[in-house]
């Protein structure tokens, strides 16, 4: 099962590369990637994704407001991120 993998939290770089497109690279495996911008009304192309370390993936996204206006706001995650917002098993 995916959660049961031993991931390391991901060191995400993220740059525009035009005006609807944004390239990530991260440092080590990532499973299950997610780009999400809070607050901005978007659509975000091939969200859930996988990553090989030193990979770099494009993704488009879909908003009203200029992308680069919005750049500082993109959060990039992974199950790898979610590891500590579970509460641990009860022994």
């Amino acid at each position: 099962r995916p959660r049961d993998q031993e991931l390391e939290k991901a060191a995400f770089r993220i740059r525009q590369v035009d005006g609807s497109h944004v390239a990530i690279t991260t440092d080590v495996l990532c499973r299950y990637v997610y780009v999400d911008i809070p607050g901005v009304d978007c659509e975000i192309a091939d969200n859930y994704f996988d990553m090989l370390p030193g990979e770099t993936v494009t993704v488009e996204i879909k908003t009203q407001r200029p992308l680069k206006n919005v750049m500082k706001f993109i959060k990039v995650r992974s199950l790898a991120d979610t590891y500590n917002e579970v509460a641990p098993a009860a022994q």
